[in-house]
């Protein structure tokens, strides 16, 4: 059987990279949203970890779990080699591959500004990458054991990354075009849920004070 030609990048699998990066930007904006700063005052004396505590820490401690690691996840995905290790035959859709196969041309100034991106990219991926292997896509022994400790990803090592990849794609992008990858959609409405249970507190408090007659 023939083998099949590599299949070229085009402008439309430029676009869904830029939505992949959207999609990372805001799984991780979400988590920002709520379980960045924990001890903050948010209303009432009451911090995030409180009324996370008080209402469901086992559900808000998984949720913390999930979006971070889907996070760690997405990011991974794009900053893949753009080939496969076990088959060159086939492609990521990565950033390193619309760097090596770019869809839109950009001049020299802009070459070197790409270089430069993508070494900051390269410099913020290895932890990263081990959390990734490590811990989330596979059970290593050696950390199970205590035999060596756990990668650390900080916010601030996300951050990072994120703003780094995504001002490559914007350099990359044409020049009539403007992906606003932080104004795609609304916030992830955190600050709501947590003034619903702040209010749910408030009442819930209220109600046990008018059931047995409590003043105050």
């Amino acid at each position: 059987m023939p083998k099949q030609p590599r299949p070229k990048l085009d402008a439309d699998d430029f676009q869904k990279l830029q939505w992949l990066v959207a999609d990372a930007y805001w799984t991780w904006q979400t988590w920002k949203e709520m379980f960045a700063n924990l001890n903050d005052d948010i209303g009432n004396g009451r911090s995030k970890r409180d009324l996370m505590n008080s209402f469901g820490p086992d559900f808000f401690g998984r949720w913390n779990q999930l979006l971070f690691q889907s996070t760690v996840i997405r990011l991974c995905r794009l900053v893949d080699k753009p080939m496969h290790n076990h088959d060159p035959s086939k492609k990521n859709l990565s950033i390193e591959l619309v760097v090596d196969e770019p869809v839109h041309q950009v001049d020299e100034q802009q070459q070197d500004q790409v270089a430069q991106h993508l070494q900051a990219i390269r410099a913020r991926t290895p932890p990263i990458v081990r959390l990734r292997d490590w811990s989330i896509a596979h059970n290593d022994l050696s950390l199970i054991k205590k035999l060596r400790e756990r990668p650390q990803v900080s916010v601030r090592d996300i951050d990072e990354l994120l703003s780094a990849v995504i001002a490559l794609l914007k350099l990359l992008q044409p020049a009539d075009e403007e992906f606003v990858y932080e104004d795609m959609i609304a916030r992830g409405n955190a600050e709501t849920l947590f003034r619903a249970l702040l209010d749910a507190e408030k009442y819930s408090d209220l109600d046990m004070r008018n059931r047995f007659g409590i003043d105050g």
